[in-house]
């Protein structure tokens, strides 16, 4: 699904569409929220009772916050098509266009995207 942190449009084995539709990965941009969120508040929570200095909590709050979206937005991704597929197969159509688009040889050059 990824190439560093290029996310490629289709699958290069089966041509499958990894975005269905507009908007597609609002769902798994909020799972990525709502999952690194609690993951920090439950690091950095009970540090701020502690008895540490509040500056150290804060930096470390901060820096948390900062870099677990970034290291889980790809595992949030692959999640929520997993979810979603297992509650939404694949279409006949999904299907065909994809067979369609593997069917051609190689991705055309536009068949990679920047994540936004």
């Amino acid at each position: 699904m990824f190439d560093g942190l290029t996310m490629w449009e289709t699958c290069p084995a089966c041509g499958f569409p990894f975005e269905r539709e507009p908007g597609y990965w609002t769902s798994a941009v909020t799972l990525n929220f709502m999952t690194t969120g609690g993951f920090a508040l439950l690091l950095v929570g009970p540090l701020a009772y502690s008895g540490l200095p509040v500056l150290l909590v804060l930096t470390l709050g901060i820096v948390l916050a900062a870099l677990l979206p970034l290291l889980c937005f790809r595992h949030s991704k692959a999640i929520w098509l997993a979810i979603d597929l297992h509650i939404r197969p694949p279409t006949t159509f999904e299907r065909l266009a994809g067979f369609l688009h593997v069917s051609g040889q190689h991705p055309p050059a536009g068949s990679r995207r920047h994540d936004s």
